[in-house]
C-alpha cells in the first residue's frame, strides 16, 4: 500500500510539472494546497483499499469491492466532467465519493474557483473517512482467515462512509 502510494504521488508530482511546459496545461494558483490535498486523498483511498483488503472474502470479491468505488468515482466524481455539469441529484450522489471531494478541494483551494461543495467540508470528509477506514482496517483485521470467531461484522466498514453521508446532508 505504501509503495503504490508514493508512486502514485512522484507520478502526479511528474504530471504536474510537466502538463503546463508540453500540453499547454493551466498551472494552479496556489501549490501547496494542491501538493496537500493530493497527499490527503492518497491516505483516503490508500485507507479505503486497506479496509477493502480486510473485509473482502477473496480477491474477487476485492476486485468487485474496489470497482464499486473507482468507477462511479471516474464517471460522477469530478475527474471525467465537472461536477458542476453534472445534474443536481447526480451531484449529491456524488457526494459518496472520495474523488469529488479531492476534485472541489483541488478546484477551490488550489486554482481558487467556485466549488459545489464547501472545500475546507471536502477536507474534512476525507480525513475523517481515512482514520475512520484505517481504524477499521486495523480492528477488523484478523491474521488467521479461517478464524471463525470476528471481532468485528465486515459490515462495520460501512462506518467509513459516514462522514460522506454527513456531508451530503448539511
Amino acid at each position: 500500500m505504501l509503495t503504490t502510494t508514493f508512486h502514485a504521488l512522484i507520478a502526479s508530482t511528474v504530471v504536474a510539472l510537466t502538463a503546463v511546459p508540453l500540453f499547454g496545461g493551466v498551472a494552479p494558483t496556489r501549490w501547496l494546497p494542491i501538493a496537500g490535498v493530493a497527499v490527503l486523498m492518497a491516505f483516503t483511498c490508500s485507507a479505503i483499499g486497506a479496509l477493502i483488503g480486510v473485509v473482502a472474502a477473496n480477491s474477487r470479491a476485492t476486485t468487485l469491492l474496489s470497482q464499486l468505488i473507482f468507477l462511479p468515482s471516474m464517471l460522477i466524481g469530478g475527474m471525467m466532467v465537472p461536477l458542476s455539469m453534472l445534474p443536481e441529484s447526480v451531484q449529491r450522489v456524488a457526494g459518496l465519493l472520495p474523488t469529488a471531494h479531492a476534485m472541489q478541494a483541488f478546484e477551490g483551494l488550489a486554482y481558487g474557483r467556485a466549488t459545489t461543495f464547501a472545500p475546507t467540508g471536502s477536507l474534512l470528509i476525507l480525513l475523517t473517512s481515512g482514520l475512520l477506514a484505517f481504524g477499521l482496517a486495523i480492528y477488523l483485521f484478523d491474521w488467521d482467515s479461517r478464524n471463525q470467531t470476528r471481532r468485528g461484522h465486515p459490515l462495520m466498514a460501512l462506518i467509513a462512509l459516514l462522514p460522506y453521508l454527513v456531508g451530503m446532508v448539511l
